[in-house]
């Protein structure tokens, strides 16, 4: 009869810490997927900004050329002007790919730390992924944009 006690005191021992270990891995899990989407709302946002900025740098560019084709402009002054608004861009995109990488390397650091699961730290590499390619996207059609308002001007 002391042995069938012991046995089940001992299975709800075991429960119970299998419980408290659950109950203190939840606030980690909970901790790991708030911070994943916090990253991945930061990065995303941060490509979403970058874009904007390329695609203003772009749009502010191909006008200036325009506008200095209108004036006058020699063709060495707009292709000068077409090199310094690739160079914003190129700059621009590198910065926000920077960011994104910082943001990400960062946050994989901390989920690792606190002990999350591997899909957690797949959601942010996945989130970087996706953001690094939402700016070259934007810098590559940007530039293109750039690129034919110049041959716009230099074929006038």
């Amino acid at each position: 009869m002391r042995s069938i006690a012991v046995s089940r005191f001992s299975r709800v021992l075991a429960a119970l810490a299998a419980a408290v270990t659950l109950f203190q891995a939840a606030p980690a899990m909970a901790q790991g997927e708030r911070l994943a989407a916090e990253c991945v709302q930061e990065m995303h946002e941060t490509a979403r900004q970058t874009s904007l900025s390329v695609h203003a740098l772009a749009a502010r560019g191909a006008h200036l050329i325009a506008a200095m084709d209108t004036q006058g402009a020699t063709d060495d002054q707009l292709i000068e002007t077409a090199e310094n608004t690739l160079e914003a861009i190129r700059r621009r995109a590198t910065a926000g790919a920077t960011r994104i990488n910082t943001l990400a390397d960062r946050c994989i650091e901390r989920l690792i730390d606190i002990g999350a699961d591997d899909v957690l730290i797949h959601r942010v590499n996945q989130a970087r992924r996706l953001s690094l390619g939402a700016i070259a996207d934007e810098a590559s059609d940007s530039a293109g944009f750039v690129r034919a308002a110049l041959r716009r001007a230099l074929n006038n």
